[in-house]
């Protein structure tokens, strides 16, 4: 795995693009470290998470902060991606049919 590791503050915002490697298995909606600061981490307005669940956190430590991701259950990807295509196909048909 990669973790960034700061001997000082860590400040981002950006986004951060997550990969999950071919024939890795993760623990489903588990938190996974991404930075470690021996100071603080700080998120600007522009800050956002790419891949995984999209949700982050920050853990405080006696030593410092660490940014931590989710990773959702594959399954769930699937069942909410194909919910959201089915509600886009309903309202492209209802608005079909008003006209």
């Amino acid at each position: 795995s990669d973790l960034l590791y700061a001997t000082g503050d860590i400040f981002l915002d950006g986004s951060i693009s997550l990969t999950i490697a071919s024939g890795v298995e993760l623990e489903p909606w588990g938190w996974y470290d991404v930075a470690y600061a021996k100071g603080t981490i700080t998120t600007g307005s522009n800050f956002s998470v790419l891949g995984g669940a999209g949700l982050f956190r920050i853990l405080d430590t006696p030593d410092g902060q660490i940014l931590q991701v989710a990773v959702p259950e594959p399954t769930s990807i699937a069942v909410w991606s194909l919910l959201g295509l089915a509600l886009a196909g309903f309202g492209w048909m209802k608005r079909r049919r008003a006209k």
